[in-house]
């Protein structure tokens, strides 16, 4: 019995022991793992990726218990399938880069299996531009001054741009001595590179300005700048420094200019443009005899200030300054307010005023009217200041005649009024003879005046005589009796 109840014992620790011991027993996975967007990005500062160009393939995987493995199926352009194997970089981030050899999309499938064997996708695609062919374009490579004293900068730059991206520029210096120096980096702004360097030397200096970009494309353009030493001291003179026109529309072209003379010889004249954001543009002015000139066309709206600068041979400088407007684009068209003329009288002129207003200059004010007969006129009004006028020649009978003003402006808008009318009638106090009776009644005036003035004369004539005689008469003998008609 003793013995009995000690087996059980034992056998009761036992189970115990061996339930304690006993694997967990959990629920089965089912859960696939969880797979986020796919993302492609290209090798850094490369916007659009060519064929060469690494391109990463990124996506975030996570899952409840562990991943397994994550690949990517690539179907190339040509239809080629590539599955390979993305790696954690750390998890769960999962990437895989490569240069893909062909031009043309690309569709992506991710999968991503955990280690119950669950799996789950997700897809995305990129493109790849053929291999970059296509040199860097050097504009503009110019040295500013043209001629510099010793010790002092001259500042080299070029407009570079590529079809993808500059990936570095630099300058290759040849002294007067014949060394060479190459300088980098260049500056930036925007496509405008440049660079300022100090020269000693005396002498005539040639540059190249280098480009490449990322396919590996070489671009240069050349030039050459002097160092003169230190005699000249009187600088340039500038004349007459402005901008033509004062106010443009944007997106128009503006030349600055001016007239630029040296005692000695003008080395080089350049302009510097501020946009109305503070941003500078620097561009060399080209010589026409005296006249120097810079054209550039200008898109931002408001008020740009510019500098001249001259420097001659021994590079001593001169600066003029100006301004100039750029508006927005002029789609209005002018605006005509007439002054009714009333009415007028048949052989009167009639005057025809209008006042135009627009937010940019007129080009023209034409009228066209028609005559109480029906005759069509078009002609050119004469301006002063805002307010235009014509005088219509007098009618010669009465009726009405009818306008209409047309107007437009320098930007090509324009303006047709409404019809206006003009009301010509016959004068109350008009007393009108046609040109034989006139000349009737003028003839039959002069005849009676000529008659009465010789009639009047004549009777004077007369008397006096009489007087003279009797007067004669009187000194040389005694009256005589009057005679019998005079007696009473």
């Amino acid at each position: 019995m003793m013995l009995k109840s000690r087996v059980a014992s034992v056998l009761a620790v036992a189970a115990i022991v061996a339930m304690a011991l006993a694997p967990s027993v959990r629920a089965p996975d089912t859960m696939p793992p969880s797979i986020g967007p796919v993302s492609t990005f290209p090798s850094p500062r490369i916007d659009r990726p060519a064929v060469g160009d690494d391109v990463l393939i990124l996506v975030y995987v996570s899952d409840d218990v562990a991943v397994g493995s994550v690949s990517v199926n690539v179907i190339q352009p040509d239809g080629t399938p590539a599955n390979v194997s993305m790696v954690p970089s750390p998890a769960p981030r999962y990437e895989h880069w490569n240069a893909w050899p062909q031009a043309g999309a690309y569709a992506l499938t991710v999968w991503a299996v955990d280690t119950s064997g669950n799996a789950a996708s997700a897809f995305g695609s990129f493109s790849m531009l053929p291999h970059d062919a296509t040199p860097p374009v050097i504009a503009g490579a110019v040295a500013y001054p043209g001629t510099q004293q010793a010790g002092g900068p001259v500042t080299v730059s070029a407009t570079i741009t590529d079809d993808r991206l500059v990936v570095w520029a630099y300058v290759n210096y040849t002294l007067p001595d014949a060394t060479g120096e190459d300088r980098m980096p260049f500056w930036v702004h925007g496509s405008v590179f440049y660079q300022t360097w100090f020269w000693n030397q005396v002498g005539t200096y040639a540059f190249t300005v280098w480009a490449l970009d990322h396919g590996g494309n070489y671009a240069y353009a050349s030039g050459v700048f002097r160092i003169v030493g230190a005699s000249d001291a009187t600088p340039p003179e500038i004349v007459g420094a402005r901008a033509a026109p004062s106010a443009q529309t944007a997106g128009g072209a503006v030349t600055v200019f001016a007239t630029i003379t040296d005692d000695t010889v003008v080395a080089d004249a350049t302009v510097v443009v501020t946009r109305p954001d503070g941003t500078p543009v620097v561009a060399a002015m080209l010589a026409t005899g005296d006249t120097y000139l810079s054209t550039d066309v200008w898109d931002d709206v408001g008020t740009y200030a510019f500098t001249i600068t001259a420097r001659d041979g021994a590079g001593n400088s001169a600066s003029a300054s100006g301004s100039f407007a750029i508006r927005a684009e002029d789609i209005a068209p002018p605006t005509i307010t007439p002054t009714p003329p009333g009415g007028a009288n048949v052989g009167d002129d009639i005057l025809i005023s209008v006042t135009i207003t627009d937010d940019g200059p007129v080009q023209q004010v034409r009228l066209v009217y028609a005559t109480v007969d029906g005759q069509e006129v078009n002609v050119t009004m004469a301006r002063s200041g805002n307010v235009y006028s014509y005088w219509i020649p007098a009618q010669d009978a009465s009726g009405t005649v009818r306008y209409r003003i047309y107007a437009a402006d320098a930007a090509g808008n324009s303006r047709l009024s409404k019809e206006y009318a003009v009301t010509v009638g016959e004068s109350s106090s008009t007393f009108a003879l046609d040109a034989a009776t006139f000349a009737a009644m003028l003839g039959a005036s002069v005849v009676v005046v000529a008659t009465i003035l010789a009639a009047v004369f004549g009777a004077a004539t007369l008397a006096v005589h009489r007087g003279k005689g009797r007067l004669e008469r009187g000194l040389a003998s005694p009256p005589e009796s009057p005679p019998e008609s005079e007696k009473e």
